[in-house]
């Protein structure tokens, strides 16, 4: 998966006039949190602004309004906002999840299945178990598999229409399923929904964004290199984009 960044010209002067009142805004927020009156003014604004943080739980928005606060005013310093952006696609997309019922029951479900191992391109044959044939992983590499029916079910929906993307991110998982620098496409989801739990056992919960609104969400079992993918889809709710 790749996509093309854009080149943007500016002056030397404007940018310089963006970063201060950047930095402005950031220590104006980061001082507003110091004090229970600001914190509540903070949340008040948060859902005029981000329209989708109406979907999150409550302790969920006061955990994004710090992290936030937190990720402006360290962008302030570096002059570098490239943290905030990602920041905010993170719970922007946990959101998603939250807006939708059935995703979110699916995701916070233990399941307890095995439903075999993910194909790299082949098509599934059948949603029953043992039809799913995958090259075992090599030195160094996640098994990848599925944790349920439906899981494999969009697997197979996903490949079909995206066949590159899916693959592409089929590598990802088998080859560093938890980078270490998370992109706007490839990231942990945030707050009550950053953990899951798979055969009763805590992990935590991965996306990767296939097409721009086909997802897929896995766990990470380290104990045993174990990619296990909860949910795939080839669309994701339209609320949040406004």
């Amino acid at each position: 998966m790749s996509w093309r960044a854009d080149l943007v010209l500016t002056t030397a002067a404007r940018a310089e006039q963006d970063s201060t009142v950047m930095g402005a805004t950031s220590r104006m927020f980061v001082e507003m949190m110091r004090t229970p009156q600001g914190r509540t003014l903070v949340l008040d604004v948060l859902p005029a602004t981000f329209p989708w943080v109406r979907y999150l739980p409550a302790h969920d928005v006061r955990e994004f309004s710090v992290e936030l606060v937190e990720a402006l005013g360290a962008a302030a310093e570096l002059d570098n906002t490239a943290a905030v952006a990602q920041l905010i696609t993170e719970w922007r997309h946990t959101a998603e999840v939250h807006a939708d019922p059935e995703l979110y029951a699916a995701l916070t479900t233990d399941s307890g299945e095995d439903y075999g191992p993910v194909p790299a391109r082949s098509r599934i044959v059948s949603p029953k178990h043992g039809d799913r044939a995958a090259p075992p992983p090599g030195e160094d590499e996640w098994d990848v598999r599925f944790a349920n029916g439906e899981a494999a079910k969009g697997w197979e929906q996903l490949s079909t229409q995206a066949a590159s993307n899916t693959h592409a991110a089929w590598h990802l998982m088998r080859t560093d399923p938890a980078p270490a620098t998370r992109t706007e496409r490839h990231h942990r989801l945030k707050g009550e929904l950053a953990r899951g739990a798979h055969r009763g056992d805590a992990m935590d919960r991965w996306q990767i964004e296939v097409t721009a609104g086909g997802r897929i969400w896995y766990l990470l079992d380290v104990e045993r290199r174990t990619v296990w993918i909860d949910r795939a889809s080839t669309g994701h709710p339209k609320a949040t984009d406004r």
